[in-house]
């Protein structure tokens, strides 16, 4: 079976590093693994927050990208330059520090 957690934070900015750490401890793990790390990504607010967290020290340097697979799972039909893809948000916020 899997495992369930919950996790209650006091603010938005301890839950952005909650979810860069789980991010970050689940990339390790899975490149370690098998050599590769995949996430699926769906728009929002969360999504943000992880974008900008986790492009922040400490966790931008623990970011092994060349193993890293990033899929949209619910990406809006938009122009990618339009301020309403996720695509868009996420290529400028994450990607650029690829």
């Amino acid at each position: 079976g899997v495992d369930t957690l919950a996790c209650v934070f006091n603010s938005v900015e301890e839950l952005g590093e909650g979810m860069a750490k789980s991010v970050i401890m689940a990339s390790l793990d899975a490149i370690r693994l098998r050599g590769r790390f995949t996430l699926a990504v769906t728009a929002g607010s969360s999504l943000e927050l992880l974008a900008r967290t986790i492009t922040e020290e400490p966790f931008l340097s623990s970011l092994d990208w060349p193993k890293w697979n990033i899929f949209f799972v619910d990406e809006r039909c938009a122009p990618s330059t339009s301020p309403c893809s996720s695509y868009k948000m996420l290529n400028d916020l994450l990607l650029r520090h690829a």
